[in-house]
């Protein structure tokens, strides 16, 4: 026998609707944009580093917006309390803004979210009402890796065309000849989409231990799980080769 359970559809006419959030990324450089704006908070942002001498060349900034049906908010807003950064919690604004326009917000799950955010874009930006950060290729790298699927966690991820210039990439097989001239091995190494000199730096990124080789394209290889490059490199150490060897 099956019973249907019709105060649950009931019910649903009367739930509250749940947030939806939306994330939109843009990136600029800051060797090829000159906003001089950008380079003094780069530069106050980098004075509280660990690593103050190392430039964040990447700036990446995230808006985020949260629905309830037909209804759009912006989730980002900056405090009245301190120029410059982001407000901890909006609880009472979303409230106050609830209680003018008459539509629930899930204020709890939207500070979790604001929060989230926050880990890796600790500075507000009033004039671009957007989250900010400032990444060197190596902390770029560690977002595109761990930074883009938190956010995925949340709600759906939105990049512009500069944003989407930087991605991970695995590395297309390389394939390994070795032949002998004259009592002089030679190893050549080959790759369907790396030049020979990409290669190569590729090869000697991988040697040094490197996670990664950022292309022109502003693309990351990522060398962490290599296999060809791997096998390249032990039959290099066997034959006590280098990737420059003459």
């Amino acid at each position: 026998m099956i019973f249907h359970d019709s105060c649950a559809k009931e019910a649903e006419g009367h739930l509250p609707p749940e947030p939806v959030f939306d994330f939109y990324l843009d990136c600029l450089d800051l060797n090829e944009v000159r906003d001089k704006h950008l380079q003094k908070i780069e530069q106050q942002e980098r004075m509280k580093r660990k690593n103050a001498a190392q430039k964040q060349d990447l700036c990446v900034l995230l808006r985020a917006d949260v629905r309830y049906e037909n209804a759009r908010y912006s989730l980002c807003k900056a405090s009245s309390q301190q120029e410059g950064a982001p407000q901890a919690s909006h609880t009472g604004e979303a409230q106050a803004d609830a209680a003018t326009t008459d539509v629930y917000r899930d204020t709890t799950q939207e500070d979790r979210v604001q929060t989230a955010i926050q880990r890796y874009f600790p500075t507000w930006m009033p004039e671009k009402q957007s989250f900010a950060t400032f990444f060197t290729d190596e902390e770029m790298f560690s977002f595109l890796q761990g930074g883009l699927s938190l956010l995925e966690n949340y709600g759906t991820v939105h990049g512009t065309d500069a944003f989407r210039r930087h991605h991970i990439r695995k590395v297309t097989p390389v394939k390994v000849g070795v032949s002998v001239d004259s009592n002089i091995v030679n190893l050549e190494l080959t790759s369907g989409e790396l030049s020979p000199d990409e290669l190569l730096e590729v090869m000697e990124s991988y040697q040094k231990k490197k996670r990664f080789y950022r292309l022109s394209s502003g693309d990351y290889l990522d060398l962490t799980d290599a296999d060809s490059l791997s096998q390249a490199d032990l039959l290099m150490n066997a034959l006590d080769l280098s990737p420059r060897s003459p």
